[in-house]
């Protein structure tokens, strides 16, 4: 885990906890042990994330600690350390190039991903 000190430099934004978890993205993200997320289901909290890791976020508690919160659609091992950058155009070049419309799932992730890499390293 990030230390506090680390995680407060890092871009922010106000989510709301619905009952499926956060989505921020297009990217699914929830807490394992939900019960400890309850106290804000349906709140606006704030969330922090890292640009260049977006298998995880980090919100704010009312404590004033930061609870991770792993990515559950794309999984997160899935998507560990992919850079917004680089989920974004998965997701361009996915409902651009074929009828396949990419709904954050692991088979639709790693198909596009497998695309991409290939299109980006054969001979033209």
């Amino acid at each position: 885990m990030m230390a506090t000190l680390t995680i407060g430099f890092l871009p922010k934004t106000m989510k709301t906890y619905r009952s499926e978890g956060i989505r921020h993205n297009h990217v699914l993200y929830r807490h394992e042990g939900r019960i400890h997320m309850e106290h804000i289901r349906g709140t606006k909290c704030e969330v922090r994330y890292d640009p260049d890791d977006i298998s995880k976020i980090y919100v704010l508690q009312p404590t004033h600690e930061y609870i991770e919160i792993p990515a559950v659609m794309p999984p997160a091992e899935l998507i560990e350390t992919m850079i917004t950058r680089s989920w974004k155009a998965l997701r361009y070049h996915g409902q651009n190039q074929t009828r396949m419309r990419p709904r954050s799932g692991q088979e639709d992730t790693t198909e596009l991903r497998e695309r991409i890499l290939a299109r980006m390293f054969s001979a033209d």
